[in-house]
């Protein structure tokens, strides 16, 4: 499947709710993914903070009369790093907007023809994510409706998963706030019915926004129970519920969906108090390394991808790369080469000559720095040594600053997470105007051709006993 599914490039979004004043909404940044089924799989990762030249007075005077200028900038709420990357138990990891996807297809795949309701499904279950996670050092969670199910927008049909990429790229980071926290968040399928009465054609639902707190119960009073879960693609009966009254009802959000109510609308509905703001997260957090400078690589990148190597052995020695055809159980640099490869994209960087793998994976081994294990850093040091670049080994708040210079390049060990479930060696090239970090990836050409990766996803997921291997020019 060819066809992109362009992702909503929002300028900024002021969505405002007519209730109270004091209840905005406001949106700062705009993420980017792009079709999984795309180049390869491709997850591609966008934020952007926006400039508050991009959305005129007009548009504040008549959407937003409340609303307050600080430091030229629409304020936002830095998530710092909270959940950018969730780890499903027993499915896998993934980007925490690729994980909202999968949490809308699950819940409401089936109203695929009802973005505004899909769009109300991924705000709710981002905060809610948030929210279950924001005192816990790790995002991993489970894959069950007592949680929130999932399922991997890779296996949708295309008629369900563009709708759901477009409903999430558009609400991308937005989440629901009360009181300047990240809100609970709830819904539920279908109401519980000790709550409501359907008699004479009206359905009466007690609903409570943000339990435990009494003081946010409210009554909806809407048409004859069947007429709203007519309108649904699937649902004709309260089965399979998940009985609580607590914040939004997926069904009565469809019903709305249907009925021309616009997502802002419905969240509204049901989170909707004066103390309630919906606002978009900045992820960019930079996780005590200073905030990075802009910069980049001064001169071409040469990227390699190891995966074009299976047919050289991991091994500068004859006999080892003999006993291995012998017992079919080869080592080649595709399976094991990920250090020589970053290496040698950095050294054919630095130098402008190709030093390709093979040749880096030979000079390696000849040192001692090839093992069953794969590469050895230190090794990889000392051959950069011996071309005659200076190294450092250096924290990374050292990395990204001799990033901006334009000079050095970074090699980084990451662990299990996004990049790899073992341990991968990749190269770290600059940091783009967002902050975020451009890498050359040995085994990944999305991730070498996307926009970037928050600095706290690179900080967090690498190998913690390992520091920033900084590679310089003399």
């Amino acid at each position: 499947m060819k066809r992109r599914i362009a992702a909503a490039k929002t300028l900024v979004l002021i969505l405002c709710l007519f209730l109270v004043n004091s209840i905005f909404v406001v949106a700062f940044e705009d993420h980017e993914f792009v079709d999984p089924h795309n180049s390869g799989n491709v997850v591609r990762f966008r934020q952007q903070i926006h400039e508050l030249a991009q959305v005129t007075r007009e548009v504040l005077g008549i959407r937003s009369p409340n609303f307050h200028f600080h430091n030229g900038h629409f304020p936002f709420n830095d998530l710092e790093g909270i959940c950018a990357v969730v780890h499903i138990e027993g499915v896998g990891t993934f980007l925490r907007e690729e994980y909202i996807m999968g949490v809308v297809l699950a819940e409401m795949g089936a109203e695929w023809d009802k973005p505004e309701a899909l769009k109300a499904q991924a705000i709710a279950a981002r905060t809610y994510l948030i929210n279950s996670r924001k005192n816990s050092d790790t995002c991993t969670v489970p894959n069950s409706t007592s949680y929130q199910a999932f399922r991997n927008i890779d296996t949708a049909p295309q008629r369900q998963r563009d709708p759901i990429i477009a409903a999430v790229n558009e609400t991308a980071g937005i989440v629901i706030m009360r009181d300047g926290e990240i809100a609970s968040g709830f819904y539920q399928s279908y109401p519980n019915p000790v709550h409501w009465t359907n008699a004479n054609g009206v359905w009466r639902i007690q609903f409570e926004r943000f339990p435990p707190d009494a003081s946010t119960q409210w009554e909806w009073v809407g048409p004859d129970m069947e007429e709203v879960l007519g309108a649904g693609n699937f649902r004709s009966r309260p089965a399979n519920c998940t009985w609580h009254n607590k914040g939004m009802s997926q069904v009565i959000a469809i019903w709305m969906a249907d009925n021309g109510s616009s997502f802002m609308e419905i969240l509204e509905t049901f989170y909707g108090t004066p103390t309630t703001t919906f606002e978009r997260m900045r992820d960019t957090d930079m996780s005590g390394v200073g905030g990075p400078t802009e910069g980049r690589f001064a001169g071409t990148i040469r990227n390699y991808n190891q995966k074009d190597f299976e047919n050289h052995f991991f091994s500068a020695n004859p006999s080892m790369q003999q006993f291995a055809r012998d017992n079919g159980t080869p080592a080649t640099i595709a399976s094991h080469g990920g250090g020589p490869t970053a290496l040698a994209i950095v050294l054919s960087s630095l130098t402008g000559s190709e030093i390709n793998p093979v040749r880096v994976t030979r000079e390696l081994c000849s040192i001692g720095g090839c093992s069953n294990s794969g590469t050895d850093f230190p090794a990889m040091a000392k051959l950069a040594n011996n071309y005659g670049f200076r190294t450092r080994w250096g924290d990374s708040d050292e990395a990204l600053s001799r990033l901006s210079t334009g000079d050095s390049l970074v090699i980084v060990m990451m662990g299990p997470g996004y990049f790899t479930r073992g341990e991968h060696f990749i190269v770290l090239t600059g940091i783009n105007s967002n902050g975020l970090v451009k890498v050359s990836d040995p085994a990944s050409v999305e991730n070498t051709n996307a926009d970037g990766f928050p600095v706290n996803m690179i900080v967090d997921q690498r190998v913690r006993n390992r520091d920033f291997l900084i590679i310089t020019r003399q």
